[in-house]
This record gives C-alpha cells, sequence and structure tokens, in this order.
C-alpha cells in the first residue's frame, strides 16, 4: 500500500500520510480513518467571498494527528471551528458521536492551545484567558487552575490536579512564579499543563512549538508524546513545520495546501 493515502479532506487537495518512525521510514501500520472527531461537509465561508471545505475528516479516539500546511491553508480556522471559536458556514462536526455546531466552547470539553498563548496586552483579556491564554497578571498556578475554578470544582480536587500536572510537565517549582518571567518552553509547559488538568476529550494544539528550539523543542516533544501514550489523549496539532520533528510523533499527517 502507498505511504500517501488519499482522504479527499478538501477543495486545496489535503493528503493523509503516514509519519515517518523513529528510522525515518514511513511504514507505520496505518490507522484507519476514526469516528471520535468527525468533520462532514464543513465549509467555511469569508467576508472576501472565498469558501473552504473540509470535507469528511475523521480523527480517531486516542489519535495523534498533524495538520501540516503553510500560512493560510485553513489549520487556525480548523481548529477554532472544532473549539467552537469561530463558526462554520454549513455541514455537521461531531465529537464522540455527538454533532457540536451549536454547543459554546465551553461545553465541549474541549482543551486548545492558540500560538500566542501569552497575554501580555488588555486587548480581548477575557476572552483569551477564558479560551487558554496565559495571563501575565497572575501566578503560574493561578493559570493553570483558572478553569477548575471557574466550573467551580471542589478545591482538593483542583489542588491534587495541579501538583499532577505540575509535576507531569516538570514545572513544579514554577507554580508561584509570573508568566512573564518564563522562558518560551516553559511558558508552553504551563499551557500544556493548564489543559491536561480538564481532562478534555480532545486537545487542539496550534503550532505551540513554533518559538521553541532545540533541546528545549525535543524535551517538550517528548514529554508530550509521553502524554498522548499514557493518558491516551486525542490530539489534533496543526503546524507549518515541514520538517519530521513533529510529524515523527504523530500517527497520522494530514497536508493541506
Amino acid at each position: 500500500m502507498s505511504d500517501k493515502q488519499e482522504t479527499a479532506a478538501t477543495l486545496n487537495e489535503i493528503k493523509s500520510q503516514a509519519a515517518p518512525d523513529e528510522n525515518g521510514k514511513t511504514e507505520k501500520p496505518e490507522l484507519p480513518p476514526g469516528n471520535f472527531v468527525v468533520l462532514k461537509n464543513v465549509s467555511k465561508l469569508y467576508k472576501k467571498g472565498n469558501v473552504r471545505v473540509f470535507d469528511n475528516i475523521g480523527i480517531g479516539s486516542g489519535e495523534f494527528v498533524v495538520l501540516r500546511g503553510p500560512t493560510g491553508s485553513g489549520k487556525s480556522t480548523l481548529l477554532r471551528m472544532i473549539a467552537g471559536l469561530e463558526d462554520i458556514t454549513s455541514g455537521e462536526i461531531l465529537l464522540d458521536g455527538e454533532n457540536i455546531n451549536n454547543d459554546p466552547p465551553d461545553d465541549r470539553n474541549i482543551s486548545m492551545i492558540a500560538q500566542n498563548y501569552g497575554i501580555r496586552d488588555k486587548e480581548n483579556y477575557k476572552s483569551r484567558l477564558k479560551n487558554g491564554a496565559l495571563s501575565f497578571d497572575m501566578s503560574n498556578n493561578d493559570n493553570m487552575t483558572y478553569d477548575l475554578k471557574n466550573k467551580k470544582v471542589p478545591k482538593n480536587i483542583i489542588d491534587a490536579r495541579a501538583i499532577e500536572s505540575a509535576k507531569l510537565l516538570d514545572i513544579e517549582k514554577l507554580l508561584h512564579n509570573n508568566p512573564q518571567a518564563l522562558s518560551a518552553s516553559q511558558l508552553c509547559r504551563v499551557a500544556i499543563a493548564r489543559a491536561i488538568m480538564r481532562y478534555p476529550k480532545l486537545y487542539l494544539f496550534d503550532d505551540i512549538l513554533s518559538g521553541i528550539s532545540g533541546e528545549s523543542r525535543d524535551n517538550l516533544l517528548n514529554d508530550l508524546s509521553g502524554l498522548h501514550r499514557s493518558r491516551k489523549m486525542t490530539i489534533i496539532y496543526a503546524t507549518s513545520d515541514q520538517s519530521n520533528i513533529i510529524t515523527a510523533f504523530a500517527d497520522r499527517v494530514i497536508d493541506m495546501k
């Protein structure tokens, strides 16, 4: 069977292909298209009149799928539509068999980390904080626990999850620091720790490693891969990186053009 498998995902000839394994080969066993996250004939009509169609994309439960493509290929739009941060024009988005088209973001049980996950100014402060960004006016611990506190989760559960998440991301010593004092990789670790505290059904990561390089990026990728396996996390990761650095950790790659 060919390494490249046609998925008919968009009008722009999105293709799915097996990700290279640790030896650089692309002969990993293919995972069948899943039905945990499904986009059925989803379209987006932009103000300028352009239409983008995401036709019958399926993500399996526990899959780590990478959306790879240049700027403007629709990666971020796709993530934002799944998260409920951007309206779709037509079609259906299903999560675990349920149509979530009309569900507000808070009710979708999805954690999304945008590419710019630090809030350095007051523009759209509340909405960005609510949707996963980190406030530089709060401690790392307060950022991590923000969502669960808003949901009135008991304090003992919040505290236990914060400790667990901090250990998993190796940021125990940073909990009482301010995000502004962190390096890019440490800031990313806090953002991931906040996301996993909620135990969501789905994780959406929008090129969150783009500003991190070298050993820090490699260590983060290894930790993220370990979390994916141990927690059986369903992850959709969008990136414009054309190398195999990130895709080597994926179960499947969808090329968007």
